[in-house]
């Protein structure tokens, strides 16, 4: 694997952003453990109810829309610090919290070489941002070859951002991580191990969202699969709607280099914010709507972000950089499927 070469690093942003937290700490510790309190305790309400009740197929619905806006937000407002050891200074916290990602179906060491090592190092470097790679089923963006199929992705681009996370609990880290091994990537070489592990957590994760509500739950199978799909389906797009307009949109920029000129304008060049008045949506998605500062500063708890971008905006307008940013969530998400049904057609052929 290609390391990430920067010609130069500059510090001045990131002396701003220190000086600023010189009084307080980068973690979140009071604020964050409240969050997380309030998360879990409604997860646990929402998956205990029906051993206590017989519900209505539409009402184990509704609940089932919102145990998947929860396992969105346990990802993005809980498991999302804790794996940028951002949450606490102590580790087996960050562990045990990070640990939360099981609970969505993932696995942690997977997601940390995604997500850590190869998207914050190469953001929307194609061929080496892992994000963007998708077996050519889309076109993120004009450096992508394009093919006919990409006529059709802003159409059915929502159905497959609805079944990621059902990808990701089945096969998806079977794969990752025996591809990390191939790739000999550090703390992978041990791949019967990590193949041992993904198994049994897969079969814990199995037995808590299937097999125990069968057997438990006041509900037939077909409403706990019901149940199963529609967490999964609301989860998944919830997720990827966050994700995917922070860095796929038409204000961001592509490279094919693993060489930057400038980590910090890298970054920003790369990423967009949105929806930052927006309290509620700050809480939910983790701070996630602060893509910019969470790229520059990974290692700062996210509930520190609407203070930090208000320094960062006066470094790139000092510095003649972009601040990309949108006002609400849902001109991102049209800006996004836009960009997609841009990138769908089929490019002009320069003579």
């Amino acid at each position: 694997m290609q390391k990430i070469q920067y010609a130069q690093s500059n510090q001045e942003l990131q002396r701003r952003v220190r000086d600023f937290m010189k009084s307080v700490s980068p973690r979140g510790y009071r604020e964050l453990y409240i969050k997380s309190s309030i998360i879990l305790i409604l997860t646990a309400l929402v998956y205990t109810t029906p051993f206590l009740f017989s519900l209505p197929t539409w009402l184990l619905s509704c609940m089932a829309i919102l145990m998947g806006i929860l396992m969105s937000a346990i990802g993005m407002a809980i498991m999302h610090d804790a794996n940028h050891e951002s949450f606490s200074k102590k580790q087996w916290v960050n562990f045990l919290f990070g640990f939360s990602i099981h609970l969505v179906g993932g696995y942690a060491p997977n997601w940390k070489m995604q997500h850590n090592v190869d998207h914050h190092s190469f953001t929307n470097s194609v061929d080496h941002d892992s994000d963007l790679e998708t077996r050519g089923l889309f076109r993120f963006s004009e450096l992508q070859p394009w093919k006919k199929i990409h006529r059709f992705q802003a159409f059915y681009a929502p159905f497959f951002y609805a079944i990621m996370t059902l990808f990701w609990c089945t096969w998806k880290d079977f794969g990752q991580a025996y591809r990390y091994y191939k790739e000999r990537r550090e703390d992978f070489q041990n791949i019967v191990f990590h193949l041992t592990m993904i198994t049994c957590l897969k079969i814990g994760y199995f037995i808590f969202w299937i097999i125990i509500p069968i057997l438990f739950w006041n509900a037939s199978w077909y409403q706990v699969f019901l149940f199963f799909f529609l967490m999964h389906f609301t989860a998944g797009l919830f997720l990827s709607l966050v994700f995917q307009p922070a860095h796929v949109s038409s204000l961001t920029e592509f490279s094919e280099a693993v060489e930057y000129g400038d980590r910090t304008e890298h970054q920003i060049l790369t990423t967009c914010n949105f929806g930052m008045k927006s309290k509620f949506l700050t809480w939910i998605t983790g701070g996630l709507n602060y893509q910019i500062e969470h790229h520059l500063f990974p290692y700062i708890s996210h509930i520190h972000y609407p203070k930090i971008a208000r320094i960062v905006e006066v470094y790139c307008y000092e510095k003649k950089l972009p601040y990309n940013k949108m006002s609400s969530f849902s001109k991102a998400v049209v800006e996004h499927f836009k960009y997609l049904h841009m990138l769908g057609k089929r490019p002009v052929e320069v003579s």
